[in-house]
């Protein structure tokens, strides 16, 4: 008699030896988001953390981590979210739409990844240093300011810069934005900026103020209404009202605009301007992990003058084609986006010369004719051709 148990039986087997190493965690991750089982999930994420730990894929298991830890924040409930072996934290809400005001975080090890940048380093550490020795300081009769304000443009890493302390103090980060706390029912915004401080200042974390200038422009600013200069106000009678246990951070992309009192009120001030080429050479090798090491030199030569996050767009966008196609990274594609400045990119410039010329506007100490032809695979002759055309 035909035996179809024995049959599924050998199926199982076969299908069990060809299956990929990760495919029992992925499985079981699955299902246990399925039955929302938060436990189960975290334990079958850490099972898979480890395995590709062990397999050399540190990169990629602090990007699932990091991932992670970011969508369970996100799918809690926003009265009270909570870490593992942490206490529930309470996000407040708008009263009238009851939107959440702010976005609970957990920063973890992968935050940590980032370097600051030389220049702001030392006033970094500084900055940490007071606030984890504040009991200290305010023993011995002194003020501990733990008020951080960051401005710079787009781009240069404040947010991460958030983050980076956040992970540092081992503490979660409640981020405030300008679209959650700004109402248009007369009065809402400053209720909702004393309920977030309410419930920052109750518990033990970090709130972080992204895009000040929204709540805090100068109230000698002809173009706005009455209600926002109350707003600029209440912010500054909030964070007067606060003790140096709550940790505050600002970051404003646009420092011009804030009104002359909020300046007092935030005793440590870092400007993050674009990158150094030092801190470009570092964010190269953190986002190429290793692949064209010998190049990063000369990567970091060209992408002067760009943001971190411009960097990181051009990357990313190069590893993609690169896994679309089929086709390596190369010095090659890279130097030809970096030259582009992440613009429209097309598969090479118009000409060979075009492109070296433009290289050469970066550099031209740095990118000699030498360089140039070892950086693009051409003869010394070559480039000098190119060049001369």
């Amino acid at each position: 008699m035909f035996d179809r148990n024995a049959e599924h039986r050998q199926k199982t087997v076969a299908v069990a030896k060809a299956e990929p190493r990760y495919f029992v965690e992925i499985l079981r991750i699955i299902e246990a988001a399925s039955e929302h089982d938060t436990e189960k999930l975290r334990v079958f994420v850490k099972s898979l953390l480890d395995k590709l730990k062990d397999d050399g894929f540190e990169h990629a298991a602090r990007q699932i981590d990091r991932t992670f830890n970011r969508s369970r924040a996100r799918q809690l409930t926003p009265q009270s979210l909570t870490h593992p072996g942490e206490q529930a934290v309470r996000v407040p809400v708008d009263a009238e739409t009851h939107v959440p005001l702010a976005d609970l975080d957990f920063p973890t090890e992968a935050d940590l990844d980032y370097e600051p940048d030389p220049n702001i380093h030392e006033r970094l550490v500084e900055f940490l240093q007071v606030v984890q020795q504040r009991d200290k300081l305010l023993a011995a009769g002194l003020t501990a300011p733990t008020h951080l304000l960051l401005d710079g443009p787009p781009g240069v890493g404040k947010t991460i810069t958030a983050r980076y302390v956040a992970a540092k103090l081992k503490m979660p980060l409640l981020t405030a934005r300008a679209d959650s706390l700004v109402s248009s029912y007369l009065g809402s915004t400053s209720k909702n900026i004393r309920a977030l401080f309410s419930a920052a200042a109750s518990q033990d974390c970090i709130l972080f103020l992204d895009e000040l200038d929204a709540v805090g422009k100068a109230r000698d600013d002809a173009h706005e209404l009455g209600e926002l200069k109350r707003v600029v106000i209440g912010l500054l009678q909030n964070i007067d009202s606060t003790s140096s246990r709550l940790i505050l951070i600002a970051a404003t992309n646009h420092q011009h605009l804030l009104d002359p009192a909020i300046w007092r009120r935030f005793p440590s001030h870092i400007r993050i301007g674009l990158p150094s080429q030092a801190f470009r050479l570092a964010l190269f090798r953190r986002f190429l992990r290793g692949s064209l090491s010998e190049s990063f030199e000369a990567f970091a030569q060209a992408a002067v003058g760009m943001s971190g996050a411009k960097i990181r767009e051009i990357v990313t966008r190069e590893q993609i084609q690169s896994v679309l196609h089929d086709e390596p990274l190369t010095t090659r594609g890279m130097m030809i986006a970096l030259t582009l400045s992440g613009g429209s990119r097309e598969p090479c410039p118009q000409t060979t010369g075009s492109l070296l010329r433009a290289i050469k506007q970066r550099n031209r100490a740095y990118f000699t004719n030498v360089r140039l032809a070892n950086l693009l695979g051409l003869s010394r002759s070559e480039v000098s051709a190119h060049l001369r055309s």
